[in-house]
């Protein structure tokens, strides 16, 4: 069993139409809350040498979160934004957006698609980055 930290900072272009976020590690819920301002999640786990995956998954977004004008072209719009993503006290920006895939339908309006990350949510969906434990030896295969 290994013990350690996930820490990331999120925030919403459009404080003003809130987004909801869930995240979980092997489908185990850590936390569900609703983002308007930028906030600082931290959380400790424990698990055991194997393989791991870190779902982040962002729900609520709806037409009133995206305002087009007269052409149909988005003047503003609702997403969700990750930055300072750190496994074990370590940075891991570039890694996520090697490794982490952002499975999304479009709210709906598509066909699923996983996409690359680029610590951004603009659909209703799932960024899921898999890792293995211990920690320190996924980190050195994959900086």
């Amino acid at each position: 069993m290994e013990s350690f930290e996930i820490k990331f900072r999120v925030s919403n272009t459009d404080p003003t139409i809130p987004l909801q976020l869930q995240v979980c590690i092997d489908d185990q819920t850590l936390d569900t809350f609703t983002v308007a301002e930028s906030k600082e999640c931290v959380y400790n786990v424990t698990l055991a040498d194997g393989d791991h995956e870190l779902q982040l998954i962002m729900s609520g977004k709806t037409t009133d979160h995206t305002v087009l004008d007269t052409q149909g072209e988005i003047v503003t719009d609702a997403m969700l934004e990750f930055a300072n993503v750190e496994l074990d006290e370590i940075n891991i920006d570039t890694i996520v957006q090697k490794l982490a895939v952002y499975t999304h339908d479009f709210n709906g309006t598509g066909n699923q698609i996983h996409d690359q990350f680029y610590h951004a949510m603009g659909c209703n969906g799932t960024a899921s980055l898999k890792f293995t434990t211990p920690v320190y030896l996924w980190l050195l295969e994959n900086m």
